[in-house]
């Protein structure tokens, strides 16, 4: 897997959800973690807002990490499902598509199926992902591996994009895993 090859999206880490879903805390910290995981490691961002208007914006903690990176909102639970969304991912020329946020059993599930479906290699980091119940979430982790998608941590990630201690990302990386 190459860094270039990939491109983070954020699905619905959203104000009126958020403060629901188990240990949010701890999502919270693993979250800004890999945000400026990615951005040092220069991945793109996709960020997707589920139904904004009733659900909210993007939580301000991600919101002010994020800069001018653009949200894109939706109805449908699967990303992929919007045809704008859809026309955006073909569009970027990523292949490989790596999952974060909120509500791993509906979102990030239906978004990482058809993903597959379409083609992209999927990664769903499982330490950046969470749900309201602990059955919903353990159950859609379960249901992603059997589809094929990998399931990883976000500093496994980080560290198999790096490769080796000589990198030049490895002592920012490594500085950021102090802080989570």
């Amino acid at each position: 897997m190459e860094k270039q090859d990939c491109i983070l999206w954020l699905v619905d880490i959203q104000k009126a959800l958020f403060p629901l879903i188990l240990d949010h805390e701890k999502l919270r910290k693993k979250l800004l973690f890999l945000i400026s995981g990615a951005k040092l490691l220069e991945i793109p961002l996709f960020v997707t807002e589920q139904y904004p208007k009733g659900i909210g914006e993007t939580i301000p903690e991600i919101c002010s990490l994020l800069g001018s990176t653009p949200r894109v909102s939706k109805t449908a639970f699967s990303g992929f499902q919007d045809s704008k969304i859809s026309a955006l991912i073909k569009e970027s020329g990523k292949k490989v598509w790596i999952l974060a946020g909120i509500e791993t059993h509906i979102c990030i599930f239906q978004s990482a199926k058809d993903l597959v479906n379409a083609g992209f290699e999927v990664i769903v980091l499982r330490d950046c992902v969470g749900g309201r119940h602990r059955e919903d979430h353990d159950s859609a982790i379960d249901e992603l591996s059997l589809l094929g998608i990998r399931i990883t941590t976000s500093e496994t990630l980080f560290f198999e994009l790096m490769r080796d201690k000589d990198s030049p990302y490895f002592k920012p990386i490594q500085q950021l895993i102090k802080n989570v």
